[in-house]
């Protein structure tokens, strides 16, 4: 994932944050700027001893995308996904009786 910010064209890119928020915790959001979530990660997991360090990185990728567009960064979209795409598969019976009609 890459955000680029429109005023001076800088790029971030985003990878692993799943990761990253599971090694780091709340500590990764804060890199990024994002404190309102840093900050409730750590209080989480200082409430829940822990608990929530395990659960916060299902939701990381969605938190920094959302913080990045709100801040008005533009997402560019993934070369690999424009440039592979799988082929659409069709099951035996639709390509059998396709020749029949």
């Amino acid at each position: 994932m890459k955000f680029q910010n429109p005023q001076n064209g800088y790029i971030v890119e985003i990878n692993q944050s799943g990761l990253w928020t599971l090694l780091f915790g709340g500590f990764y959001f804060i890199r990024h700027g994002i404190w309102t979530h840093g900050l409730i990660s750590l209080v989480l997991a200082f409430v829940t001893y822990g608990v929530s360090w395990f659960i916060y990185p299902f939701f990381a990728t969605k938190v920094i995308r959302d913080a990045y567009l709100r801040k008005g960064w533009n997402e560019l979209p993934d070369p690999y996904e424009t440039l592979i795409k799988p082929k659409q598969y069709t099951p035996w019976w639709e390509r059998y009786f396709r020749f029949r009609k």
